[in-house]
């Protein structure tokens, strides 16, 4: 029994920001899904441990279980999820970009610019993410990355934030370039990439690896991306 509303819960309030309201729905959907993942895996360890299966086959098991509950979760999601739920994850990423971008800017005017490594055109963070934005923020972006990806919206999920990042992108160079897009732009737009829109994506796509994501995994994940951008 997943209460009143189902496996969403209530629809969020109006007055609530979608992007709130998203963070509040995952996590409930977040639990159900562990708890009916934890319950299913009690219920068949009992079972495979008086079959005296070996310990690998014991482990092959119960990850097909794990799967299995995560694929009737997702099947659930899909046919239950409230029609704001595409709006609601752009707009989570949306708000948690520009308020990143916002604070970054900040940062960048705070601190001391050494013009033999940066132009107006485009600055690079002193700090890391998590000195920007604290560390409550940035596990609250991970989470809802993370859960996404758990519930097999990692599509939609990237193409929310891939949408914020090249908007964002656009509008730098646009209004960088004054009309020309000269080597100095350019040079300016690759750091920022790196220093700013990067730092952004990695603690996503570390979130999105899996629990046993080697360190070489992630750091093709991130190439991609950067490729991405430079290409961009």
């Amino acid at each position: 029994d997943d209460g009143e509303g189902g496996i969403w819960g209530s629809p969020w309030a109006a007055a609530e920001s979608d992007a709130e309201g998203l963070v509040s729905a995952l996590r409930r959907v977040e639990g159900v899904r562990s708890n009916l993942t934890a319950r299913l895996k009690s219920s068949a360890s009992a079972g495979l441990l008086r079959s005296s299966l070996s310990p690998n086959m014991l482990e092959f098991w119960l990850k097909k279980i794990e799967r299995e509950a995560r694929s009737v979760v997702f099947s659930v999601v899909v046919v239950s999820a409230p029609k704001s739920l595409k709006e609601s994850v752009s707009c989570f990423y949306r708000e948690a970009f520009s308020s990143y971008i916002e604070a970054t800017e900040a940062t960048a005017c705070g601190d001391e610019v050494d013009d033999d490594e940066e132009d107006e055109m485009g600055t690079a963070p002193r700090r890391s993410i998590e000195e920007v934005m604290g560390s409550e923020w940035c596990r609250r972006l991970s989470f809802v990355g993370q859960t996404l990806h758990k519930l097999g919206l990692s599509s939609r999920s990237e193409k929310a934030y891939a949408d914020a990042i090249f908007e964002h992108l656009e509008a730098w160079i646009q209004d960088r370039a004054a009309g020309e897009y000269t080597g100095g732009c350019l040079r300016a737009a690759q750091r920022h990439t790196e220093g700013v829109v990067m730092a952004f994506l990695r603690p996503l796509l570390e979130s999105t690896s899996g629990d046993k994501g080697s360190e070489a995994q992630r750091s093709a994940l991130a190439a991609q991306w950067k490729s991405r951008l430079d290409y961009f």
